[in-house]
């Protein structure tokens, strides 16, 4: 998995709104289960994640919590 890819660097789909209401939602009081991100082959689930990750450990002020991706064909 490629390491420091953001939305800073490359957005060109504008995805980082997205990743902020994701953010916001596993930030809140809400219970939320583990959450999928599904699409077909070649439509940029690997990349979102990256940046999604990313995009929370950079503010941990926000969001208190530490991602984690699995590769379900690793």
């Amino acid at each position: 998995m490629q390491k420091n890819i953001s939305f800073d660097t490359r957005d060109e789909y504008q995805r980082r709104p997205i990743a902020e209401k994701i953010i916001q939602l596993l930030a809140s009081d809400i219970v939320v289960s583990p959450m999928i991100i599904d699409g077909s082959w070649g439509t940029g689930k690997t990349e979102f994640c990256q940046k999604l990750i990313t995009l929370v450990e950079s503010n941990n002020e926000i969001a208190p919590f530490l991602p984690v991706y699995i590769d379900a064909f690793r």
